[in-house]
């Protein structure tokens, strides 16, 4: 496989496919535990076959993109906080480079850093599961002051994610919640239909 290139930052290094990620090695032992316990062991097993078949194909694909937007991912509206360390391989598997980088524990996310980070794509993750009702919530914190000189808000590049992105750590859903990010980050490759469901545009059609 050729090493994919970004135009403004050179030749990007291979990366590890997420089966391979040490933090995923909880959610897998988590799903066959549960199916143990229910006696279908062989539908733990399927199901994480599954899981890992669709996070392996999207960090591939999106592996071979030319370019790797810069990520800001924030949780919380009210008062939004970096994310958890997790969320950096995430972002990683979804063909894009999380920024500020992941810190230890919560912290608030402050305009300021986020305007020197100076992020193509803003990803907003609500601590609630409607994302319709957290679009008003969305576009007033982008109204304050600061927020609206990011170059990804100037630019419409700011969204809604639901799901497993707001969590301190991965589970189930990681597997929607990484082509979640694939197709915010590349919508020419990635096309899963999840628009509308598992993530929005703050400023883009009424999600359904």
């Amino acid at each position: 496989m050729p090493i994919p290139f970004d135009a403004h930052r050179g030749p990007l290094p291979p990366r590890t496919l997420p089966t391979e990620s040490a933090l995923l090695a909880d959610v897998w032992a988590g799903v066959r535990r549960e199916a143990d316990a229910a006696r279908m062991p062989e539908r733990g097993v399927q199901l994480v076959t599954r899981l890992r078949a669709r996070l392996d194909a999207v960090a591939l694909r999106a592996g071979r993109q030319p370019l790797r937007p810069r990520v800001a991912c924030l949780v919380g509206l009210d008062a939004p906080r970096l994310p958890a360390v997790w969320i950096g391989e995430l972002v990683a598997w979804a063909g894009g480079e999380l920024v500020p980088g992941p810190v230890a524990g919560p912290r608030p996310a402050d305009p300021e850093e986020l305007e020197r980070a100076d992020p193509d794509v803003l990803v907003l993750a609500p601590d609630g599961a409607d994302l319709e009702a957290a679009r008003e919530a969305a576009r007033a914190l982008l109204a304050r002051p600061g927020w609206s000189a990011l170059r990804a808000v100037r630019e419409g590049r700011a969204y809604l994610a639901g799901g497993d992105v707001a969590r301190e750590r991965p589970g189930p859903g990681v597997a929607e919640a990484l082509e979640s990010l694939a197709e915010v980050l590349h919508p020419g490759a990635f096309r899963f239909g999840l628009e509308g469901r598992a993530w929005a545009r703050v400023d883009g059609p009424r999600a359904t």
